[in-house]
């Protein structure tokens, strides 16, 4: 660790460089946060965009890709924007891994099953909390 003074308006402030505390508050890269994604795996995703005919999911900030009618519906006429909305997490299949942008990544909706086992977002920092979590509703 090391310890620097930097003069600042006639006051100095100082700054600790600790190499272990600088990565545990360094965001993680897409590649690395979703190295567990295996093709088949069912992961979480935000619904950045929806319209008639495609939605944009979100799997970790940055890393998004497209969804066809017939990967959200298994239909290409069905209607996407009547299952999901903006801002919605939702349950999606990974079919294809793609790069740390989205591109080359595909999901699918319409084969899963309510007994599937979701796989846990990966959390912004290393050890943090999931970056995405599905609503719960309360049975009423």
């Amino acid at each position: 660790m090391s310890v620097q003074t930097v003069p600042r308006h006639k006051a100095a402030t100082t700054t600790i460089i600790d190499p272990q505390i600088d990565e545990l508050f360094t965001l993680r890269n897409p590649v690395d946060a979703l190295a567990s994604y295996a093709v088949g795996t069912v992961v979480l995703g935000r619904v950045l965009d929806v319209d008639c005919s495609a939605a944009v999911v979100e799997l970790y900030p940055g890393m998004r890709t497209g969804m066809s009618a017939r990967e959200v519906t298994g239909n290409p006429g069905g209607r996407v924007s009547s299952l999901m909305s903006v801002d919605e997490v939702l349950p999606v299949r990974v079919t294809a891994r793609g790069g740390h942008t989205g591109r080359g990544w595909r999901l699918s909706m319409f084969d899963l099953q309510d007994s599937e086992q979701i796989l846990v977002a990966p959390g912004l920092l290393r050890d943090g909390p999931p970056c995405l979590v599905q609503a719960t509703v309360a049975a009423g």
